[in-house]
């Protein structure tokens, strides 16, 4: 029997244990900690990218057709209607001036072959009758107020809209694309992000141009049916874009401006073609009929990512960009174009899987870019290679490499800091030789329409989808998985990249503003979306024109529904339509170094130890009243050859810009002139070793003095 005093020692015993073995575990979690954080002290300083988006508050007000809503596949007038989506560009107390979300109907701009303005068009007309009537009640017309016309002269080729109006429904203005406190670019030649009008189901079978549509007809290939499909199967966005009327006239005045597939504003214009409809209209916000919605991300703003140094090149530190971070891999981009190379040897048909640039990069680069302590770091990777999202080119067999290149997904990834559109301009996206100041292209590791194509990224940062030929020279910018778990990498600086910022920079250094109202605000864009603020806008013009539009439609004609003219143009797909000019190239990124040395890899290990399997108005706005791009004045470049058309190698090209021509290239090479100059000419047979065979498309680049670039693609007869 244990006495009380045997029994107290004991006790005393148990607790001493406990503690002595808390103790113990205390100093080896202490221990392991002290490991844990000396490989994260150097790991941790590394990030994900960080983005910033553009934002736009929204509201639901009417109602239209939109979606297939019976099941019966067929979308039309028998469906149900939807609640319309809008996106606020401006906000003066409860006074709104919006544009619709999505592209809700396609319609011919006029429907007779005659010179029109906004004031006497057919769609116009069909906005502030049918539309109107057909989208909104009696009750939520109410809420609707008049919005007053500045039809303003388009910059640049003087062509006038005709008179100030007031309608309840219209179109936007060139002017109204071109406001940043709209949250556009003031870049019209910008592929924006922001401007992209994606067709709802209801327009596309109304007939509405898409990318995917105009891509298979233009490349004759029978893939409507399948882009489709594709679009419905994967989630793909990028097949729905499509081209939308602005209510401004072009550079004559039997044009008028749009909006292309890819955000850019093309001032020139088009004649009758099968553009969509984005209506704009004042809306009061405090009628008990408007829903608020929710805050939608419309553009990337900026993207930072870190820096490190890994391997070199002729003696040179090789700068790469962290795209992704966790305990065990680190996913790196080459932050410069480190070679330029063919994609393959031959024109011929070939998959990734078997081309020479991959054999070049997993061999001549991979064992002179890298030491034997540095390869032991990278991951033998299971790089996925997907079927082509608009054309279904590929065989979707994944590749296992120490070294590879971005795919068509990777490069719409806003987790790596990209934007989610193909088709649009982004610095995010641009980059530079080692040697050279320009931007260059360079290549994708994904196929194109066909698998003699092959995916690229453009100068301008905007993605060629349907590819280049696989025997071009174009820039190299690898892509690795790193092992951080046994070999730190030590952060070397940041990048970032923001879209227009030369550009808005240029805007806020002017010293004659333009007409603003006073009460503007420009938005705050943060990466949380909360509490953005909107810009406000002027008040209504004392003296405008009424239309006759009321809540009841008068007995009047109706335009006729002809069939849309035979000469009708179809605007490009990835090349900008005919006459469009694209922005000059931005500058270098701004990199901030930190004087952190690189730690060296750790020991050398067997080629392929390391495997890692990839997944991868009184308030009422008036809406040409601010145009931000006033105080900078821009001569257009004028060409004497069209977009997607087929010349002669004898045909004498002539190029005239008054701002002076600074370079010009034909498919990526430079042609000698005299720089500055205010017109160029020569035959095209000079340069005959630089254009391609025929049937192939050659791409002309002209950059004039102010940096402003215009790209046209032409094919020889």
């Amino acid at each position: 029997m244990m006495t009380k005093s045997s029994s107290k020692k004991k006790s005393m015993r148990c607790l001493m244990a406990v503690a002595l073995s808390g103790i113990l575990i205390a100093s080896t979690c202490l221990a392991n900690y002290d490991q844990i954080g000396a490989a994260e002290s150097v790991n941790n300083e590394l990030h994900n990218p960080v983005v910033e988006m553009n934002t736009c508050d929204t509201v639901y007000f009417g109602e239209y057709w939109q979606e297939d809503t019976d099941g019966n596949g067929v979308i039309n007038q028998n469906d149900d209607k939807m609640p319309i989506r809008w996106r606020i560009l401006s906000k003066n107390g409860n006074d709104a001036y919006v544009i619709a979300d999505q592209v809700l109907d396609c319609k011919q701009y006029h429907e007779t072959e005659e010179i029109v303005n906004w004031e006497n068009s057919s769609l116009r007309e069909w906005l502030n009758q049918e539309f109107y009537h057909a989208a909104f009640s009696t009750e939520e017309k109410d809420a609707i107020q008049g919005q007053t016309l500045e039809n303003s002269e388009n910059e640049g080729y003087r062509t006038s809209d005709g008179q100030d109006l007031v309608d309840q429904i219209s179109l936007p203005s060139v002017a109204d694309m071109i406001n940043l406190e709209y949250g556009f670019s003031g870049n019209a030649h910008s592929f924006d992000q922001a401007r992209v009008g994606k067709a709802t189901a209801y327009a596309e079978g109304q007939g509405v141009q898409t990318v995917g549509s105009v891509y298979a007809e233009e490349q004759e290939v029978q893939t409507s049916d399948k882009v489709y499909a594709k679009d419905q199967e994967t989630g793909s966005e990028g097949v729905k874009n499509s081209w939308w009327w602005l209510r401004s006239s072009g550079k004559d005045m039997d044009t008028i401006a749009y909006v292309g597939a890819g955000g850019f504003v093309d001032r020139d214009g088009s004649n009758h073609g099968n553009f969509g409809v984005r209506p704009t209209l004042c809306l009061d916000l405090s009628s008990p009929l408007v829903q608020n919605g929710e805050q939608i991300n419309t553009s990337l703003k900026t993207a930072t990512w870190d820096l490190v140094e890994l391997g070199s090149l002729e003696g040179k530190p090789i700068t790469w960009r962290v795209l992704s971070i966790s305990e065990q891999d680190a996913f790196l981009l080459s932050d410069q174009i480190l070679a330029n190379q063919k994609y393959h040897e031959s024109d011929f048909s070939i998959l990734w899987k078997d081309t020479t640039l991959r054999k070049w990069l997993n061999g001549d680069f991979y064992q002179k870019a890298f030491s034997e302590e540095e390869k032991s770091g990278i991951l033998w990777y299971q790089y996925p290679n997907s079927v082509h999202p608009w054309f279904g080119t590929g065989d979707g067999e994944d590749t296992e490499d120490f070294i590879s290149l971005l795919s068509n997904e990777d490069i719409v990834h806003l987790e790596y800091g990209f934007p989610t559109e193909y088709d649009c301009d982004h610095q995010a996206r641009i980059a530079y030789s080692r040697e050279e100041e320009n931007a260059g292209i360079w290549w994708l590791r994904s196929p194109g329409f066909r698998t003699e194509y092959a995916v690229n990224v453009f100068e301008e940062g905007n993605v060629e989808m349907y590819g280049n030929g696989i025997g071009n020279l174009y820039g190299i910018r690898p892509v690795l998985h790193w092992n951080i778990a046994t070999h730190p990498l030590t952060k070397t600086g940041t990048v970032t990249a923001e879209v227009d910022k030369e550009y808005r920079e240029e805007i806020s250094n002017t010293t004659e503003p333009t007409k603003e109202p006073s009460t503007t605000e420009k938005p705050e864009i943060t990466q949380d979306p909360e509490n953005t603020k909107k810009p406000s806008e002027t008040d209504q013009p004392e003296e405008t024109k009424q239309p006759g539009v009321t809540d009841q439609p008068e007995e009047t004609e109706k335009p006729g529904t002809t069939d849309q003219p035979k000469g009708t143009e179809n605007p490009g797909t990835t090349d900008q339509p005919e006459g469009t000019e694209k922005p000059g190239t931005t500058d270098r990124p701004n990199v901030t170094n930190s004087p952190v040395a690189t730690d060296p890899p750790g020991a050398a290990k067997t080629p392929g130890s390391n495997h890692i399997s990839g997944s991868g108005g009184a308030g009422k706005p008036s809406a040409a009243k601010t145009p931000s791009e006033g105080t900078v004045k821009n001569y257009p470049t004028e060409v004497n050859i069209k977009n997607n058309k087929k010349y002669s190698i004898s045909k004498k090209l002539t190029i005239r810009d008054a701002d002076g021509i600074r370079s010009v290239k034909i498919n990526g090479k430079a042609v000698k002139i005299k720089k500055g100059k205010k017109k160029v000419s020569f035959k095209l047979s000079k340069y005959k070793k630089l254009l391609k065979e025929k049937a192939k498309w050659n791409r002309l680049v002209i950059i004039d003095k102010k940096g402003n670039k215009k790209t046209i693609r032409f094919k020889i007869k």
